[in-house]
C-alpha cells in the first residue's frame, strides 16, 4: 500500500509538467512542482510511524493485547531472526539478493529515464508518450498492491524472478513499439510489472534477515543500489548518443534482467543466528 504514494506522484507529475510546458515553458512547469511539493510534503509526518509496535500492533495486524502460546512464540521469533551486518554478509544469499536489486534498480531507473525519449524517436508525439507515462505510473499503482498480494502467497525467492521475467517480456515488447496503441500496451503491461516489483524488491531484504535487522542491513545495500542507479541512465545515455539508437543498451537491459531473475532465485534462505531479544518498542 506505501507503493501507492509513489506511484500516484509518477501518475501526477508528467500532467503538471505537460501543464507547465503549455502554460509558458520549463519554469512554470518547475514552479507548478514546487507549489505541489509544499503542498503535500508536510503531510507524512503527521501520520508516519516507525514500526507496528509504536501504535500497538504487531506485524500483520497481530495486537500486543493478543495472548499467544509459547510455541507460536517461539515460531514468531524465529520467523523474524535479527542478523547483524557481518553476519549476514557471510551469507551466500545476501550477495546474491544484492547482485540481483542492484541490478534490477539500474535497469528500472535506465528505462524510466528513457521512456518518453524512446517512444518519440520511434515516430510518437510527446504528448502521447507523456500520457502514457502518466498510465504507466497509474498502473504501477494496481502492480504495487499486486505485489503485496504475490508476496503472501510465494516467497520473495519466487515471487521476485518471476515479476522480473513479466518486466522482461514488458521491455522486449517495448523495444518494437512503434505506435500509440503499442505504447499504451506496454504502459499497462510494465507499469503493472514494475509496480508488482517495488514492494517484493523493497522487502527482499527484511524477508530473509528479519525487520529487525533491516536499518543496519541498508546502510551497506544502499549505497551501491543508489549508486548504480543513478549511473545507470548515465551510461545508457551514452550508448544511445554513440549509436543512435536504443536496441543495443535495451537488449542489455534485457540480458541483465535475466540475470537479476536467476541471481534472486538462487538465493536460499540461511539459517538464522541465534536469537537475540528484540529491541523493545517505544
Amino acid at each position: 500500500m506505501t507503493m501507492i504514494g509513489t506511484r500516484g506522484g509518477m501518475m501526477i507529475f508528467p500532467l503538471v509538467i505537460s501543464a507547465g510546458l503549455w502554460l509558458g515553458g520549463l519554469r512554470e512547469a518547475f514552479l507548478l512542482m514546487a507549489m505541489l511539493v509544499l503542498l503535500v510534503g508536510w503531510l507524512p509526518s503527521l501520520i508516519l510511524r516507525r514500526r507496528p509496535e509504536d501504535v500497538g500492533l504487531r506485524p500483520d495486524g497481530r495486537r500486543s493485547s493478543t495472548r499467544v502460546s509459547a510455541a507460536e512464540s517461539g515460531s514468531l521469533l524465529t520467523s523474524d531472526p535479527d542478523w547483524t551486518v557481518r553476519e549476514a554478509m557471510r551469507t551466500r544469499a545476501f550477495w546474491l539478493l544484492l547482485f540481483g536489486t542492484t541490478i534490477l534498480m539500474a535497469v528500472s531507473g535506465s528505462v524510466n529515464f528513457t521512456f518518453v525519449s524512446h517512444m518519440t524517436q520511434n515516430g510518437i508525439d510527446a504528448d502521447t508518450a507523456r500520457s502514457a507515462l502518466a498510465l504507466w505510473a497509474g498502473m504501477g499503482i494496481i502492480g504495487g498492491v499486486l505485489g503485496g498480494e504475490l508476496r503472501q502467497r510465494l516467497a520473495v525467492r519466487y515471487s521476485l524472478p518471476l515479476v522480473i521475467l513479466v518486466t522482461t517480456s514488458a521491455l522486449v515488447w517495448f523495444v518494437l513499439t512503434d505506435s500509440v496503441w503499442m505504447a499504451f500496451v506496454f504502459a499497462v503491461w510494465h507499469g503493472l510489472a514494475f509496480g508488482a516489483q517495488l514492494p517484493l524488491n523493497r522487502i527482499s531484504f527484511p524477508d530473509y534477515f528479519g525487520r529487525y535487522s533491516v536499518g543496519r542491513i541498508r546502510s551497506v545495500t544502499a549505497p551501491p543500489q543508489l549508486l548504480i542507479n543513478a549511473f545507470g541512465p548515465f551510461v545508457s545515455g551514452l550508448v544511445i548518443d554513440s549509436r543512435g539508437s536504443y536496441d543495443l543498451i535495451y537488449v542489455v537491459f534485457i540480458g541483465l534482467l535475466l540475470s537479476a531473475a536467476v541471481s534472486v532465485l538462487l538465493a536460499r534462505p540461511p539459517e538464522a543466528p541465534a536469537r537475540r531479544s528484540p529491541p523493545a518498542s517505544s
